[in-house]
């Protein structure tokens, strides 16, 4: 899938989850949200939860 160039320009978010690392799901508890991660968490979110347009009454 092709997305826009200023995708890569945004800003990268540094995260830190203490849980995340005693889980060791993430090496050191460290992690980057990029832009790109929150337009496919905004997907989920809609599909998951059925965010739809109004439903006219």
């Amino acid at each position: 899938m092709n997305f826009p160039d200023f995708y890569e320009q945004a800003p990268v978010v540094h995260t830190y989850d203490p849980f995340a690392a005693v889980l060791g799901a993430v090496r050191g508890g460290r992690f980057d949200y990029h832009y790109l991660d929150a337009v496919r968490l905004a997907g989920i979110a809609r599909v998951s939860f059925n965010i739809a347009e109004p439903v006219a009454k």
